[in-house]
């Protein structure tokens, strides 16, 4: 098959879409079902939950004779298949529109939401070489969005791709032919495109990384003026800088390491300019800000790849210390518990992002937006949600408060964090997405009763957990709102982090160092439980990993630590088991809470999956009925593994 770094031209892109979309899009044939497209939908709907396989099929070929040369009309209709549980059906059509309009950021975007939604591994990902061409093109482009939800998909065309098959084979035996390495990792677009953009969320490719960023500094003498040396380098470096560098090293690189440190660090401006694979290998170990001689590099005469590298990694830095002193700040910061959680994230800003999907809601009137998020009919509110305050309590590195102000552009969004580092990220970000609708401030929940504004729109989604007391924190938030008004509010499941437990400690020594140190040999601890002292091949980590992330219905048992993608990183890490301050909950708490703060429940944000399996178990009429809800989780342990996400409402 011809290499993809020359396959990657427009006509063939297209040509490779297009092929996909005919693989997976057979054509559609006549039958005698209403012409009418809900009605067709109403049936599909009743065929999934009967499972009549052959009526479904039937109607699927209805709805397309409807919609398949019409991308927008058939990009709504893979959504409303997701939602009704044909998740097959959905992804099919998904694919098809990409083979319409490979564009659109917006059909890419609804793509990446049903990828999402359905088991990656029972996906139809045939012919390999177009899936590759297709979403290669969606990475470099920037409309598909390289984050740990999108990796599954990724994971899954690169295991069926030949060229990623021989890297894996190649790099479990270095010995062989080591310099043939460099050929073939360069073969390997797509991967390279990937982790040059996002973080990766599995151990078996956290270990090929890391094998190819040893291999690289094993031949960085020999190899550091080679352009496919450097465009390798940039792209480890590119993830490790995602990742904070939590990939382990060894002692023998550390020394290696040291040594290129050394180096770099006696070299005049004009030789570094010739030495950019040694820059961009020092770059996979060490953030490159860190290092005075890094200004001195004239940026006007190094290639486009390490370019790039210093500007998300040096300038980027520098704007955030500049922004720094810019925070304004709304409350006092003086309780214990909040001081001991601002240094955490202080040293570690978290989430790390690199980049927001297109919005699929603007324009979307924000009383529909919310009850298609949540379960029930949101009361009539006296017109306050037409033009609505917003509230973000604790937006950290502000991803979230980014995408409400950017799907609702004329509403205000009022976001507060207790961490400047977290905030001077956000408001850097803001710039870099021009949006303008968004301000953003340091602030203690647990001191906001000094303000005077209400709002009709309040969120706290992982936050209230982290706070001394969280229910006085959460009634803080629900004096500030107004009458009928809104909350979306994020607890953490006792239920679902019960597997997490056993490794979750608080960390003694504060220093940086001491930090750093307690993590990697926690992380050692976690990974040696969980796949043993190995080694392990490539194939054997994934074969594990899978074994353990068996879907929510086939598992008794709560997520171990390797299956949460914050264990992916150093801020995600910390985040995760060594947090400051971390309370969980079950369903009867939040009920009580919920009642003595007299909110109404309106529901959970659940995936299509999700709701589906609670309807026919318990009907849809019990979907806000917390107690049902207890019953779904005692048998699904695995349901809220991320965290309850509620919407409430006022009973004003």
């Amino acid at each position: 098959m011809e290499s993809i770094e020359t396959a990657v031209k427009a006509d063939q892109r297209e040509q490779a879409i297009v092929s996909a979309g005919t693989h997976v899009i057979s054509e559609p044939q006549d039958h005698s079902y209403p012409n009418n497209i809900t009605q067709i939908m109403k049936a599909m709907h009743s065929a999934v939950l009967a499972e009549d396989f052959q009526t479904r099929e039937s109607l699927l070929s209805q709805l397309f004779n409807h919609c398949v040369e019409n991308p927008s009309l058939l990009s709504e209709l893979s959504l409303e298949l997701l939602f009704v549980g044909a998740d097959d059906e959905a992804f099919r059509a998904g694919a098809k529109v990409l083979s319409l309009d490979m564009d659109n950021r917006k059909y890419w975007s609804r793509f990446q939401r049903i990828c999402e939604e359905i088991e990656a591994c029972n996906l139809t990902l045939e012919p390999v070489s177009a899936w590759q061409l297709i979403l290669l093109h969606g990475i470099r482009d920037g409309k598909f969005v390289a984050d740990a939800a999108s990796w599954p998909l990724v994971a899954s065309v690169l295991h069926k791709s030949p060229e990623f098959v021989e890297l894996v084979h190649e790099l479990e035996h270095p010995e062989v032919c080591p310099d043939s390495i460099m050929t073939i990792a360069h073969r390997n677009q797509l991967f390279l495109a990937y982790i040059s953009r996002g973080t990766v969320a599995d151990i078996a490719t956290e270990e090929l990384i890391r094998r190819l960023r040893s291999l690289c500094l094993e031949l960085e003498i020999s190899k550091r003026s080679d352009p496919r040396f450097i465009e390798i380098t940039c792209a480890i470096a590119h993830t490790c800088r995602s990742n904070e560098f939590v990939i382990p090293q060894t002692i023998h690189e550390k020394q290696l390491v040291e040594q290129l440190e050394q180096k770099l660090g006696s070299l005049s401006a004009q030789a570094l300019v010739k030495s950019s694979g040694s820059i961009s290998l020092l770059a996979c170990y060490k953030p490159l800000a860190n290092f005075d001689w890094i200004s001195s590099i004239n940026r006007t005469e190094i290639g486009g790849d390490l370019d790039r590298l210093l500007l998300e990694t040096v300038d980027k830095a520098a704007e955030e210390s500049r922004i720094l002193g810019t925070i304004d700040t709304l409350t006092p910061i003086t309780n214990s518990t909040s001081l001991n959680v601002q240094s955490q994230y202080e040293a570690n800003p978290y989430p790390v992002w690199n980049a927001l999907r297109e919005q699929t809601h603007q324009g979307l009137p924000i009383k529909n937006y919310l009850e298609s998020l949540s379960n029930k009919k949101v009361a009539d509110t006296g017109g306050i949600l037409d033009n609505p305050n917003i509230l973000i309590a604790g937006c950290g590195t502000g991803k979230h408060s980014i995408e409400v102000a950017r799907g609702f552009a004329n509403q205000r969004v009022t976001a507060i964090d207790l961490c400047r580092s977290s905030l001077a990220f956000a408001s850097r970000m803001r710039g870099e997405l021009n949006v303008a609708n968004v301000d953003f401030f340091q602030a203690d929940i647990t001191e906001l009763h000094c303000l005077r504004e209400k709002f009709a729109w309040i969120e706290s989604v992982g936050t209230l957990h982290h706070c001394g007391d969280a229910e006085e924190a959460w009634s803080t938030l629900r004096d500030l709102l107004l009458p009928n008004g809104i909350m979306r509010i994020g607890l953490y499941s006792a239920r679902a982090r019960s597997g997490l437990k056993p490794f979750q400690r608080k960390i003694s020594d504060e220093s940086d160092e001491t930090v750093v140190e307690e993590i990697l040999r926690l992380r050692r601890e976690v990974i040696t439980q969980t796949f043993g002292e190995g080694p392990y091949s490539y194939d054997e980590l994934v074969e594990i990993t899978t074994l353990l992330g068996k879907p929510r219905s086939e598992s008794p048992a709560p997520y171990p630590p390797i299956l949460f993608s914050d264990f992916f990183s150093t801020s995600g890490f910390r985040d995760l088991l060594l947090h400051e301050k971390e309370q969980c909950f079950n369903l009867s708490e939040i009920s009580n809470i919920s009642e003595r703060l007299e909110l109404e429940f309106l529901g959970f944000e659940l995936s299509p999956t999700l709701k589906k399996d609670f309807i026919n178990k318990f009907g849809e009429e019990r979907l806000t009925h917390f107690q049902s809800w207890e019953t779904f989780e005692h048998e699904n342990p695995r349901t809220f593994s991320s965290m309850y996400t509620m919407w409430f409402q006022a009973k004003d």
